[in-house]
């Protein structure tokens, strides 16, 4: 990967989600490396099958997928010594302060309302690679 170029992990049960913050996130000039996983037990797979040396810079959470929340997801990751390291945010069509709570009291650093519309895709994609 080369310098200074971001890896992310996208995780949503969504494929419209996914290929709408990609669209976003390819139209921005420092344009990151996208993984996506479409449940969060796939995601866990992903990242514990995946080497140290190549783990994202940042992971994406949907928070409600039907396998397993956001927030059961991120519950699992602090269980893992190597992915403490990763910024890790929730987005969701929901901006219940309860879904909020929970997830930044499992490791979530930000949590996102969807947005609802292509700009606000790309406000929250400029966000996302500001982290």
């Amino acid at each position: 990967m080369p310098v200074g170029k971001r890896l992310i992990l996208l995780v949503d049960d969504d494929p419209d989600d996914i290929e709408l913050l990609d669209e976003a996130f390819s139209s921005l000039s420092h344009l990151p490396e996208l993984l996506t996983a479409q449940s969060g037990r796939q995601a866990l797979d992903l990242l514990l099958n995946r080497p140290t040396d190549q783990l994202p810079d940042l992971i994406i959470l949907d928070y409600n997928m039907p396998d397993m929340t956001g927030a059961e997801v991120l519950g699992s990751l602090r269980n893992v010594d190597r992915f403490n390291h990763i910024l890790k945010v929730v987005w969701s069509t929901s901006d219940a302060s309860l879904y909020e709570k929970i997830c930044k009291e499992n490791g979530a650093t930000h949590f996102f309302r969807k947005p609802d519309n292509i700009e606000e895709i790309h406000t929250l994609a400029m966000k996302l690679l500001a982290l």
